[in-house]
């Protein structure tokens, strides 16, 4: 009995360490996704281009066009008025 409840635990924790260790992967994919548009001068150049001035449209235009999460495309608007002055 004490063996089936050890490898219940064992098994429990290993399907936790595969979870967490897919999401940080699929994290890290997205970072990488983000940093290549940013770098990009075109791709700051059509968010310059297509600010409207109200966040939600601008926020929500960047991530329609980049398939970028929202929180990605309030970073790279954030980035793009940090960078114009």
């Amino acid at each position: 009995m004490a063996m089936m409840k050890f490898m219940n635990y064992l098994l429990l924790g290993l399907v936790v360490f595969t979870a967490l260790l897919v999401w940080s992967r699929n994290w890290k994919r997205k970072q990488a996704y983000y940093e290549k548009i940013r770098s990009n001068p075109d791709n700051l150049k059509w968010v310059g281009e297509n600010l409207t001035g109200t966040e939600i449209k601008d926020i929500k235009a960047v991530s329609d066009r980049f398939g970028l999460p929202m929180l990605q495309a309030k970073q790279l608007i954030d980035f793009y008025q940090q960078n114009k002055k």
